[in-house]
């Protein structure tokens, strides 16, 4: 049976999610074929994730359709969620004075998925899950927007998109009602609608689900997608029937079903209980270790990738089969599952984020100077002049020099380098050099380091050759770290730098350092077993 999983999750998804865009691929190979051969990697929050995805496809070729998106947290409206904020802060803060407590200031949240519509009702915590696909190039321009626009104008541990920014960004995008944290859920068990009769509950479910989820229609028109989930989780199975009924009045061309995907395949299942418990313990949590002893079939959700026959199966045996089970009705559900096959290979275009290095113009074209190369030659012509070097061992040298750097085209980077610390040094002081880069004298003669090479006996080859094609790294020691970057985005704006994040990957002595921690076990006992093991088994 065609299915494509337009939402999964990979270990970006911090503490949520396991496994690599490839280990996906790899299963889904293996369990669906060549022909269903696509899936997308829809992360909580961010796109972290682009640079695996981008080698997997390259990897894979035409084998795999990669397909980009996010599982975005959505509001309303970012501007009275702020106001809102700003309120509650206020309270808050006197209700501390008061009261002398200490606050969480943590902004480490972990997903869980049969509580996460207990946070919708909290005007300040509100999130609801919206899975956002770049259907073509300029979709993925624009997700890259969505996603830098939440963490700038609407974080809170969370960093939250709101319409207003879905009508700026929404063309080339795909949006679907994503899982039991998206709106339908916030319109199916609103308080509100609690409180009436059972009988009068669905009509008022329908008219707020047509308030919410209109707008969106009107939006993106064919590009909405009402999302259905087979699991044992008793609300999502409610939403499901819901989604079914709403779709008879909006279409039931859009409905989809995804698995929504933690962990690429059934076996893993545990090792990604484990992972949320540590995930728990982070935030200083008392983990419930009682999930270590489940089995699979206990669990809610059962969050691997599945192929098109599983995910039929799935239905047939959750709830929602269960009420849905007339043969016309289950024909809609089955066009549901195989219509995902068609919007990932038809509707959605072969997209690849673009990797070329960008670099800021720093010179103007003149008379004198038509490119960069131009510019670098004359400010290195200049520091020869101004620091009294006109002999032929350094003439020599900064012609050797500035023939790689124009042979490797990176001319732009010097130049990009001596302003960004030509600014700098208006604020603050800088080191003379460091690393290799203090052996390039053409670096030395523009102000980029303060040490002569000739003078030291560095050497430039040790910084950049022929024999490597990248470019060369520059790095410098800096008097105010944390101010760096604000002094920075104020001369080249803020839409053009930004900090560089590192992942730390969990290393094996780690691991068993925070799973002994986990089951109140001294390091020190388990450290002195994995060397007797260690010892024993090289003996």
């Amino acid at each position: 049976m065609k299915f494509v999983s337009l939402h999964n999750h990979d270990g970006h998804s911090i503490y949520d999610a396991i496994g690599s865009p490839e280990d996906y691929a790899d299963w889904m190979l293996e369990n669906a074929g060549e022909e269903s051969g696509a899936l997308a990697i829809t992360n909580h929050g961010n796109m972290n994730s682009i640079g695996y995805i981008a080698a997997a496809q390259k990897k894979y070729k035409d084998r795999v359709k990669f397909i980009y998106g996010v599982e975005a947290y959505y509001i309303p409206s970012v501007e009275d969620w702020k106001e809102e904020k700003q309120r509650h802060d206020l309270a808050k803060k006197e209700e501390k004075k008061k009261r002398k407590v200490e606050e969480d200031e943590s902004e480490l949240v972990i997903e869980n998925e049969t509580e996460s519509k207990s946070k919708f009702y909290d005007p300040i915590d509100r999130r609801h899950h919206l899975i956002v696909l770049a259907k073509n190039q300029k979709g993925l321009e624009n997700l890259y927007k969505l996603v830098s626009r939440s963490y700038r104008q609407g974080f809170y541990r969370k960093p939250r998109i709101d319409f207003k920014m879905l009508q700026d960004c929404n063309e080339g995008l795909i949006v679907s009602t994503a899982c039991i944290a998206g709106i339908p859920t916030w319109c199916a068990f609103h308080p509100d609608i609690m409180k009436l009769d059972e009988s009068q509950r669905f009509q008022k479910r329908m008219e707020l689900l047509h308030k919410e989820l209109d707008p969106f229609i009107d939006l993106f028109g064919e590009r909405f997608f009402l999302e259905l989930q087979f699991n044992s989780i008793s609300e999502q199975n409610e939403v499901n029937i819901l989604l079914f009924e709403f779709a008879k009045r909006v279409g039931i061309n859009r409905l989809i079903a995804t698995c929504d995907a933690h962990y690429p395949k059934l076996e893993l299942w545990k090792d990604r209980e484990i992972y949320k418990l540590l995930g728990y313990q982070m935030q200083k949590k008392n983990p419930d270790l009682s999930a270590m002893d489940k089995k699979f079939e206990d669990l809610d959700a059962q969050l691997y990738l599945k192929n098109g026959n599983q995910i039929w199966n799935s239905f047939l045996n959750s709830d929602t089969g269960k009420k849905i089970s007339d043969t016309e009705s289950q024909k809609i559900i089955f066009a549901a599952i195989r219509r995902t096959y068609d919007i990932a290979h038809d509707f959605i275009e072969d997209v690849y984020p673009d990797d070329t290095i960008k670099l800021p113009k720093t010179f103007q074209v003149t008379e004198d100077i038509k490119s960069a190369y131009d510019k670098l030659k004359n400010l290195t012509l200049q520091g020869l002049k101004e620091k009294n070097l006109l002999t032929k061992e350094y003439i020599d040298r900064a012609a050797y020099e500035l023939g790689i750097i124009k042979k490797l085209g990176v001319e732009e980077y010097f130049l990009a380098k001596k302003e960004i610390l030509d600014v700098l040094r208006e604020y603050m002081l800088l080191g003379p050099a460091r690393g290799s880069a203090g052996g390039s004298l053409v670096c030395y003669l523009i102000g980029i380091t303060m040490i002569d090479p000739i003078k030291s006996g560095l050497l430039f080859e040790r910084f950049m050759s022929t024999s490597r094609a990248e470019l060369p790294d520059i790095d410098s020691d800096v008097e105010l770290k944390d101010q760096v970057l604000d002094i920075l985005k104020g001369h080249f704006g803020a839409d053009n730098v930004l900090a560089i994040s590192n992942y730390n990957r969990l290393q094996l002595r780690s691991l068993i350092k925070d799973i002994s921690k986990l089951h109140n076990i001294s390091f020190e006992e388990v450290y002195f077993d994995n060397f007797r093991i260690s010892f024993q088994s090289e003996l």
